[in-house]
């Protein structure tokens, strides 16, 4: 069996939303939390078609980046897929300092020389919209430009103020990608099929795909998987383009399993997001108990395992009386909480990806506690980069998709772990801005998943 496609994913959130896409169209897939154990990625790409391996690189600088970067590329290689993507955020989460697609395109061409990199940010069944290269996301029922989206255009990290991808992606470095735009989509397949031999021709290998409708993603999806047959493609690309494949290559529509709802959740949210704070006064509101997350304590010497310990202490208290506990940093992106914890890392040296990397870190150590004590089984991580670390620092090394709830983007999946009691409990990744305001409570009960 040769393997068809594998990726690697800029945060986990994002990694197990685009594994999930999928695995919906019936193909088999698995996600890696790291590339060190070459034998067993090896092993497992040989029964499976899609292969991928979440990473960190979102909350790295371009230096870090490369060293993160770098095994990632090659463990994919080795196995030798037809197709490779690497998987960003419909939002198209980068900076020149942060999460650097320029950083990511050159590591790209330095592995597959001569690679084409198309850049397919849009997600249409998920509100994600890119027109004559510009690029919108919804909110809350309204449609807005990234630079004036109420969530990305104050993003802490990576805020947005350039909507146009290509404007976007010269300044990180690459001022020469092409437009595949919505005209050429919408006439059909042979004009767009002409327009990207036109593109090749000239020597643009990359170059931005429009789309505006799930016959744009198909057609868009269609040219690509087609071109890899004949050149190696390395697509920079969010979820829609996984579901554009899995449309094409799956064999049938999986089925999944009903979700059982447990008795006790715990949710652990680094999300500064406005729609995660929505989600966790729902569920504060419906009695799950809210602890937050000593972020300035934990950014000081020595903090990290007496936060975990009072955290883990206030946790099982609670569960004594509440269905559900939520462990947060901040509460949207107004918390005060956010400018103290700013002002202790710059008074401690630290960089915003060590302050980042420290919570992942906590929430790891909090989550294997309470899985060790038997307190949870399930748990939601929100917020993308906070996400990743606590994954590669919970002492599992790999997931698979349980059920999913598309309306939501929302998965529930198993881990995989050496030790018996970190395997096979139940994680549900969750990006800040994804979900309704009830996410946390159908987490719980299982309800709308499938």
């Amino acid at each position: 069996m040769t393997l068809q496609i594998a990726f690697y994913g800029d945060d986990f959130t994002g990694s197990s939303d685009n594994l999930a896409q999928f695995h919906r169209h019936g193909l088999r897939a698995m996600l890696f939390f790291d590339a060190t154990d070459r034998d067993a990625l090896r092993r497992h790409s040989e029964q499976l078609d899609v292969l991928g391996i979440a990473g960190i690189s979102r909350s790295l600088p371009p230096q870090q980046m490369i060293q993160e970067l770098r095994p990632g590329f090659e463990a994919l290689a080795e196995l030798r897929p037809r197709f490779v993507q690497y998987k960003i955020c419909s939002t198209f989460d980068s900076g020149p300092d942060c999460g650097n697609f320029g950083t990511v395109i050159d590591e790209a061409r330095r592995q597959w020389p001569g690679c084409v990199v198309p850049v397919y940010a849009a997600v249409p069944h998920f509100g994600r919209y890119t027109v004559f290269g510009n690029h919108f996301a919804d909110y809350r029922g309204t449609v807005s430009r990234l630079d004036r989206h109420p969530s990305m255009s104050r993003h802490p990290v990576t805020p947005m103020g350039e909507s146009d991808l290509m404007a976007h992606l010269a300044s990180l470095g690459h001022g020469d990608a092409r437009l595949l735009d919505v005209l050429a989509l919408g006439m059909g397949r042979e004009a767009a099929q002409r327009r990207l031999d036109e593109l090749l021709a000239a020597g643009h290998d990359l170059f931005v795909l429009d789309t505006l409708t799930p016959e744009h993603l198909a057609l868009g999806s269609t040219l690509l998987w087609e071109l890899s047959g004949r050149r190696p493609v390395f697509a920079l690309a969010a979820q829609g383009l996984a579901h554009g494949l899995g449309q094409l290559l799956g064999r049938a529509q999986a089925t999944g399993q009903a979700l059982a709802g447990v008795e006790k959740l715990l949710v652990l949210s680094g999300s500064c997001a406005p729609r995660t704070a929505s989600q966790i006064a729902v569920a504060a509101a419906a009695g799950f108990a809210a602890l937050q997350l000593d972020v300035p304590q934990l950014l000081r010497s020595g903090g990290e395992p007496r936060v975990v310990g009072r955290l883990v202490e206030a946790a099982t208290q609670a569960f004594d009386k509440a269905d559900g506990v939520i462990i947060h940093t901040a509460l949207g992106p107004d918390d005060p909480s956010i400018a103290e914890s700013k002002a202790q890392a710059k008074a401690a040296g630290l960089p915003g990806e060590e302050v980042v990397r420290r919570i992942g870190h906590a929430f790891a150590g909090v989550f294997a506690a309470l899985i060790g004590s038997g307190a949870v089984r399930r748990a939601v991580f929100a917020g993308g980069d906070t996400s990743s670390h606590a994954m590669r620092a919970c002492g599992a090394y790999a997931l698979s998709i349980v059920a999913s709830d598309f309306q939501e983007n929302a998965h529930l999946c198993r881990l995989h772990a050496h030790t018996p009691a970190m395997d096979g409990a139940e994680v549900l990744l969750k990006g800040g801005q994804v979900g309704g305001d009830e996410f946390l409570l159908k987490a719980r009960s299982g309800s709308a998943y499938a």
